[in-house]
């Protein structure tokens, strides 16, 4: 009786956690489809307005796209990812994102695209290097060097660049050897960092563009 008591145990515990798995990757993909869609329609933006301007083709920076979108342009893009960034991050990561975020914020899209581009990685056997944190979601500032005059820069010198990570304010390198273990604490990391910053709708809208850019999803 007892081995069948345990047998049943284990099975259910089995059941619970194949399903739990299941639930994690679905979210997931639910979330990396919204993401793909927002990127796609924040690009479409950019391109109507860089036409209008006559800056096609031109290159430009982070600050010059900021003045191609609105509030209400940039409501339209990241609203629409703020749910299946939480459902993602407690159904994957077992992150309840609103222990750290308000509802509604508009952060909470960003850190869920931070979420899926370092699943991306963990999957690949990699994980981030939290050492750099202090420069996590900082702008960079560029300064000139006294002794030769060569411009620098307050953020840390990854060891291995990594574009989309970049463009949502994690200039970190990256490190061989992930766990899911590892990203769940990056992103908690992440969370309570962004917290702290102050970043509105367009800031993030801005992101989600830069982001899709670098995943070349365009």
């Amino acid at each position: 009786m007892y081995r069948l008591i345990t047998l049943f145990i284990c099975c259910t515990l089995m059941i619970m956690g194949c399903r739990k798995n299941s639930d994690g990757k679905f979210a997931a993909k639910l979330f990396e489809t919204k993401l793909k869609q927002a990127c796609q329609e924040a690009n479409r933006l950019m391109e109507i307005k860089r036409a209008k301007s006559g800056r096609v083709g031109e290159a430009m920076t982070t600050e010059d796209y900021v003045g191609f979108m609105n509030e209400i342009e940039a409501d339209q893009i990241v609203q629409p990812l703020i749910e299946p960034s939480a459902q993602f991050l407690q159904s994957y990561y077992e992150i309840n994102i609103y222990e750290y975020l308000p509802v509604g914020s508009p952060k909470i899209a960003q850190i869920g695209a931070l979420a899926m581009r370092l699943q991306q990685l963990e999957d690949q056997g990699q994980s981030i290097d939290t050492s750099a944190a202090a420069y996590w979601f900082v702008p960079p500032v560029e300064m000139v060097s006294q002794a030769n005059g060569e411009m620098l820069t307050n953020a840390a010198n990854p060891s291995i660049f990594d574009c989309a990570l970049d463009a949502l304010g994690i200039p970190a390198g990256i490190l061989l050897g992930a766990a899911k273990s590892y990203t769940r604490a990056a992103l908690i990391k992440a969370a309570r960092k962004l917290a702290t910053r102050t970043l509105g709708w367009i800031g993030v809208g801005i992101a989600i563009y830069e982001f899709g850019d670098c995943m070349n999803w365009w």
